[in-house]
C-alpha cells in the first residue's frame, strides 16, 4: 500500500456553507419584503378607502348644507312677507281704509315679489277665505294644516305646514301662516302665504348631481317634498326617507342608514331648516367607493408581483401623499377662497358670489345690494405706527364685519383696505341700515393693535341692483363710486348709488 507523503494538502469541503448561509438570507430578507409590502399595501388600501369615504362624507355635507340655505331662503322671505302683510292690514284697518280691493291689492304685489308662491290669502276667525289671490270661488281650507294650526290649536307665531296638494291647481305646496289677534288675544284673521314646492325644486335644476347621489327636503315625519334626482314614489322610499328623519336627530352628521329599497347602506348627511320643520339631505350608496378603491390598488398590485421593492417605494410614497393631503386638504381650499391676512372671503371668490346672486336677483325679481367701505387714513396708521399694526387693524376689523353680518351676507376684502358686503334678498333701505349699524359700531370701537389703541372710521357706498346693471361689475362699479363720493365728504359717512 502507497504511503501518502506528509506533506500533502489536507482535504477541503465541496459545499461551501458560506453560500447556503448567503441564500437563506436572500431569502428571509425576500419574504420580508413580500410581507411588509403586503402589509403596506393593506395600509394603503385601508387608507385610501377611509380617504375616499371622507371625501364623500364632506361633499354630502356641503350639498345638503347647500340645499338648506337656498330653500331656508324662500321660507325667511315669506316670513318677512308675512309679518310685513299684517303689520300693513292692521295699519289699514287703524286708519279706516282697510277696504277688500286694498286688501286684495296688496295681496298681489306681495306675492309678485316672491317667485315661490303660488298664492296668498286672508282667513277670518272661522277659517273662511275672505280675500285672495286668485278669481272664482275660494275653496274650503278649514281643515288645512295652516288654517287649524291657529284656530285648533292655539299656535302662535309663523306655521310652516306639511306638503299638500291644491284642491284648485293640483299643485303640491307648503303652507305658512300667522294669525292676527285682537288686544285680548283672540284671533281677527290668518294670514296664509302658499309657497309652491316646484318652484323650490326648480332652485336646484342647474346643480350638477353625481350618478347614485340624491339631495332634497324631507318633512320630519320623513315624507318627502322633493327628491332630486326625480324617483317614483314607493312604500321602500318612505321608510328609507322616515329612518333618515329618525336618524338625524342624534348629533351627528353624516351619517350611514340601512336602506329598506335594496338592503345596502348609504352615506346620508342632513341640515335641519332654520325657518321651516323641514330636513334637506344628501344620499350616495357606501358600495359608490369601492370602485375607485379597487381602481387606485390595482397598479400597485401589479407593481407588487412585477417588483417588490418598487411596489414597496410607490406604496409608501402613497400613504406619505395621502397622509399630506389630508392634513393639507382643508387649508387649501382656504387658501383658495380666503384672504390670508383677514381671513374673510378674497376678491374672485367674492366676485363668484356676486355674479351666482345678480343671476338669481334677474331670473326671480329679487333685490340685491351691495355695500364697499374704505378704511380712511388708514395711510397714517401705516406710517406712524408700522406696517404691523395697520394688518393688526384691519384683521380686528375685518373679523368685527363679519361678526355682525347676517349669515346669509358675504363679507371680502377687495385690495389693501377695501372690503365689500353682498346682501341677496335685500333692498336699497335695508343695505343703508345695515351699512349704518357698521359705520357706527367702527366710530365706537377701540381696536387694540400691537399693543397700540386706536380708533377708526370708514367712508361707505351703498348700492341695490338697477334695471340698467347688465353685470353684476356693474353693481358693484356703482357702489365703488358712491363710496368714492362718501371719501370725498370728508369719511366716516355713507354715500347711495344714483
Amino acid at each position: 500500500m502507497e504511503k501518502v507523503p506528509h506533506d500533502a494538502p489536507a482535504a477541503q469541503p465541496h459545499a461551501p456553507e458560506t453560500s447556503q448561509r448567503a441564500v437563506v438570507c436572500a431569502l428571509l430578507l425576500s419574504a420580508a419584503i413580500f410581507v411588509l409590502l403586503a402589509l403596506i399595501l393593506a395600509y394603503a388600501a385601508n387608507a385610501e378607502k377611509q380617504h375616499l369615504i371622507d371625501s364623500t362624507l364632506a361633499r354630502l355635507a356641503h350639498r345638503s348644507h347647500v340645499v338648506a340655505i337656498e330653500t331656508n331662503r324662500a321660507f325667511l322671505s315669506t316670513r318677512q312677507v308675512l309679518i310685513g302683510v299684517r303689520d300693513t292690514i292692521s295699519a289699514l284697518e287703524n286708519d279706516g281704509n282697510a277696504t277688500r280691493q286694498e286688501i286684495i291689492s296688496l295681496l298681489k304685489r306681495r306675492k309678485e315679489n316672491l317667485p315661490y308662491l303660488l298664492d296668498m290669502m286672508v282667513l277670518d276667525k272661522r277659517g273662511h277665505i275672505t280675500h285672495w289671490t286668485q278669481t272664482g270661488s275660494p275653496p274650503y281650507v278649514q281643515d288645512r294644516d295652516y288654517a287649524s294650526a291657529h284656530l285648533t290649536h292655539g299656535h302662535k307665531g309663523l306655521f310652516v305646514g306639511t306638503p299638500l296638494k291644491s284642491r284648485v291647481s293640483g299643485r303640491r305646496f307648503i303652507g305658512t301662516s300667522i294669525a292676527m289677534r285682537a288686544p285680548g288675544g283672540n284671533i281677527e284673521n290668518i294670514i296664509v302665504a302658499i309657497v309652491s314646492i316646484k318652484a323650490l325644486e326648480d332652485t336646484f335644476a342647474d346643480m350638477a348631481i353625481p350618478d347614485g347621489q340624491s339631495i332634497g327636503i324631507l318633512g320630519q315625519d320623513g315624507k318627502t317634498v322633493f327628491s332630486l334626482p326625480e324617483t317614483q314614489a314607493s312604500t321602500s322610499m318612505l321608510l328609507e326617507h322616515q329612518n333618515i328623519t329618525a336618524h338625524h336627530r342624534i348629533p351627528e352628521s353624516p351619517f350611514v342608514v340601512e336602506s329598506p329599497l335594496d338592503g345596502n347602506d348609504r352615506f346620508v348627511a342632513v341640515t335641519e331648516l332654520r325657518d321651516a320643520p323641514l330636513v334637506a339631505f344628501a344620499v350616495q350608496p357606501t358600495s359608490s367607493v369601492d370602485a375607485p378603491l379597487y381602481t387606485s390598488l390595482t397598479p400597485y398590485i401589479i407593481l407588487g408581483i412585477c417588483a417588490a421593492l418598487l411596489v414597496l417605494t410607490s406604496c409608501v410614497w402613497h400613504v406619505r401623499s395621502a397622509a399630506v393631503f389630508a392634513r393639507c386638504a382643508g387649508s387649501l381650499s382656504d387658501m383658495s377662497t380666503k384672504d390670508q391676512l383677514t381671513h374673510v372671503y378674497n376678491r374672485p371668490t367674492f366676485m363668484d358670489f356676486a355674479q351666482r346672486e345678480y343671476n338669481r336677483a334677474v331670473r326671480y325679481g329679487t333685490p340685491l345690494s351691495c355695500i364697499i367701505f374704505d378704511i380712511d387714513d388708514f395711510s397714517k396708521v401705516n406710517t406712524q405706527h408700522g406696517h404691523g399694526t395697520g394688518d393688526a387693524l384691519l384683521k380686528q376689523l375685518a373679523s368685527s364685519i363679519a361678526r355682525n353680518s347676517r349669515k346669509t351676507d358675504t363679507v371680502a376684502r377687495l385690495s389693501g383696505n377695501e372690503f365689500g358686503i353682498l346682501l341677496p334678498g335685500t333692498p336699497l333701505d335695508g343695505a343703508y341700515a345695515s351699512a349704518e349699524q357698521h359705520r357706527e359700531r367702527t366710530e365706537t370701537t377701540a381696536f387694540k393693535c400691537a399693543g397700540v389703541e386706536l380708533g377708526a372710521t370708514i367712508s361707505i357706498g351703498v348700492a341695490e341692483l338697477a334695471d340698467e346693471d347688465s353685470t353684476a361689475q356693474a353693481l358693484l362699479d356703482r357702489t365703488h363710486a358712491a363710496m368714492l363720493s362718501a371719501k370725498k365728504r370728508g369719511g366716516n359717512t355713507i354715500a347711495t348709488a344714483d
